[in-house]
């Protein structure tokens, strides 16, 4: 891990916590625009997995979780029969939370930036779109060596989301804004097969499925 990789780590922790703190377990609590966008892309990430799945025991790994809100919306949503679901966050403050908050047979946590051991599916939904410089290609870099790790522990599909625009930027705001196209393409050439989910409701909002051969 490079310096430049640990002071994002730690940007990163400070910036979800002070949110955390200010909103709590809400979806602006972890940067969210609201509840609506939230649910929308969690039931595209989870239809995906169900679509490729087999019948039998799954195991997913979600990279970012924050306060928890995939597994509420799992249990509340999904059969979670036969689930194992392993929810990861850089936050210890957030991963504590989650710890004393959610306690489903199905469930575990760590304090963690990509999976422990091997999973069926590693999901990412808004985990890289905070960027933690004003620098397109710093964050571009940071993002594909954490997207590389969780690739490591993906047995079957690495399902990412990224906002997206003609040309990459990061705002005012410090949203990362990825070009598609050139995603796309790295996505191909370091993993392999990788195909473009989007809803006309997620206005630039573009989700990344990689295919493992």
């Amino acid at each position: 891990m490079t310096s430049i990789d640990k002071k994002f780590d730690r940007l990163s922790k400070t910036a979800y916590e002070s949110q955390f703190l200010l909103h709590g377990a809400l979806p602006e609590g972890v940067h969210w625009v609201g509840s609506k966008r939230q649910s929308l892309r969690f039931q595209l990430l989870l239809k995906t997995i169900l679509d490729h799945s087999n019948i039998g025991e799954k195991s997913i790994a979600d990279v970012g979780c924050g306060y928890g809100a995939l597994a509420e919306y799992i249990k509340h949503n999904v059969d979670n029969k036969g689930l194992q679901y392993f929810g990861y966050d850089i936050s210890d403050q957030l991963i504590s939370h989650c710890n004393k908050n959610i306690n489903y047979r199905w469930t575990d946590f760590k304090v963690r930036k990509s999976p422990h051991k091997t999973v069926d599916y590693c999901v990412m939904s808004g985990t890289y779109n905070l960027a933690m410089t004003s620098s397109v290609q710093q964050w571009e870099d940071y993002v594909f060596e954490c997207l590389d790790d969780c690739w490591k522990q993906t047995r079957k599909l690495m399902i990412f989301n990224l906002q997206i625009s003609k040309v990459a930027y990061i705002s005012k705001g410090d949203i990362y804004y990825a070009n598609q196209r050139k995603t796309l393409s790295k996505c191909i050439s370091m993993f392999g097969p990788t195909e473009i989910v989007q809803h006309p409701l997620l206005s630039k909002d573009a989700m990344f499925i990689v295919k493992k051969n």
